[in-house]
């Protein structure tokens, strides 16, 4: 419930709208139950008509004893009024607000300087990617061993060019909700110490700290109501395009950005970092490609979802061919915020966040792209890559191995065990935030639901 205020508030307006569609679904169920329990009355006062001041009593003593009972029940259960819907809805929206005040507050008056060591010649012309992608789940992609050609031009480019497109095999996202998972990304904070979000820079801060250019090019709202966590991150950035600022219709294909990453990769500054955001695989799914990416047929979840996916694999395509032919050292990585629910156990789950986490909302595409210019001067850490690729990572080593591939070494927060290029790193266990803001180990969390699944299936 707490996710789904924030949601309302926050950038995504369309994941908000999704998930007050499927309240407002929940809500039809009760009024329907509410409804036939109300015409059973009457049927039974119509038979009983002689005898209706009796049976209003017996109706209303018997809504009293039921909200008796309920009170009690919840008192023995330990369980409060403000985590009971509706008082929880407003409890939630209190909480978010002091929560994104606090964190506006406290962020916009972080004073960062940097402390540490660059290792990185200041002639040496680099470039570093990062691509927010949003919903792609592993489970859909063909890279990754789906049986429909989800991932046409991934795949060749991992056959042709393996040293340069390098997938990780075992990849999770931080949360199963954008507004907790990118700034997660964003942030040299990790997901255990969330409540530490605020008070670490951003790696676009660090990145402006040295020296580099830096460049935000989305394709996702700029925010939704007001000013949020993660617009209020991405206002670190020097150089801003949001599609939506610049005349384009609202429904904008993510191709969109390809042209305005070529214009960020001619300029002439020496040191650059561009974020890329995606609309990526975002419901509605079938807003997201032109027809002519309809591949999978017209209509269905399942289909119109895959379309997406092929037409990012189409985006992907496009940003990596620009990155390969640069004669500039680039390095690039892809992650989404989260993957996505298509009802694959036949229990009506879609979509991410609704209910207890699963493989599917957690599992995401994790893709390194390098070109020759950056391999040729980044040998040794570009085969650590390499060697770590089926290593248990996750959003906690997007900032910190970026940092590391650009020899960025600030004493005070970059982490060497979690730079998948450094000879210090190392694979540890990893958090996951849920939609309640609560933090849990991955292996102990999948462990809690498989306990409650198999209760409940006795």
């Amino acid at each position: 419930m707490y996710q789904v205020v924030g949601s309302v508030y926050e950038t995504n307006v369309e994941e908000a709208q999704e998930l007050i569609w499927i309240i407002i679904r929940a809500i039809q169920i009760l009024a329907a139950i509410l409804v036939a329990f109300f015409l059973i009355y009457l049927i039974i006062l119509r038979r009983n008509f002689h005898k209706p001041l009796v049976l209003n009593k017996l109706f209303c003593l018997t809504v009293v004893v039921t909200c008796i009972v309920s009170i009690l029940g919840m008192n023995l259960l330990g369980i409060r009024f403000s985590k009971v819907y509706p008082f929880s809805a407003v409890r939630y929206q209190i909480k978010y607000f002091k929560e994104i005040y606090r964190f506006r507050k406290t962020y916009e008056g972080l004073n960062y300087e940097f402390s540490g060591r660059i290792d990185s010649p200041s002639n040496l012309r680099e470039t570093y990617i990062l691509i927010i992608g949003e919903a792609a789940r592993k489970a859909s992609m063909s890279i990754y061993g789906y049986p429909q050609n989800t991932t046409p031009i991934l795949q060749n480019l991992v056959k042709t060019r393996c040293k340069n497109v390098i997938p990780y095999t075992n990849a999770i996202s931080a949360s199963a909700f954008t507004r907790v998972s990118v700034p997660i990304m964003l942030s040299v904070t990790d997901a255990e110490s969330l409540r530490q979000l605020a008070y670490s820079p951003s790696i676009i801060r660090i990145f402006n700290a040295v020296g580099y250019k830096t460049f935000l090019i989305s394709n996702q709202p700029r925010r939704g109501f007001h000013q949020d966590v993660i617009s209020t991150m991405m206002k670190d950035v020097a150089y801003s395009v949001y599609l939506e600022d610049i005349g384009y219709l609202d429904r904008t294909y993510d191709a969109a950005v390809i042209p305005f990453l070529r214009q960020c990769l001619k300029d002439t500054c020496n040191k650059k970092l561009i974020v890329v955001h995606l609309m990526g695989s975002h419901y509605n799914y079938k807003e997201r490609y032109p027809p002519d990416f309809s591949f999978f047929g017209e209509e269905g979840l399942v289909t119109t979802y895959n379309n997406s996916i092929r037409y990012t694999d189409y985006v992907f395509g496009g940003i990596a061919k620009e990155v390969l032919k640069s004669d500039e050292a680039i390095a690039l990585l892809y992650a989404s915020d989260h993957g996505e629910n298509l009802n694959d156990n036949n229990d009506g789950n879609t979509g991410h966040g609704l209910r207890e986490f699963t493989r599917y909302e957690l599992e995401i595409p994790f893709i390194f792209v390098l070109n020759a210019a950056f391999i040729e001067v980044k040998a040794s850490k570009v085969e650590r890559l390499i060697k770590r690729t089926n290593h248990a990572v996750s959003h906690d080593h997007v900032s910190h191995s970026l940092l590391g591939l650009a020899g960025i070494y600030d004493n005070q927060v970059y982490q060497e065990s979690k730079d998948l290029s450094s000879l210090r790193f190392l694979e540890q266990e990893r958090y996951v935030i849920d939609r309640d803001m609560n933090i849990f180990l991955v292996n102990l969390y999948q462990r809690r639901i498989l306990k409650a699944l198999t209760q409940n299936s006795r």
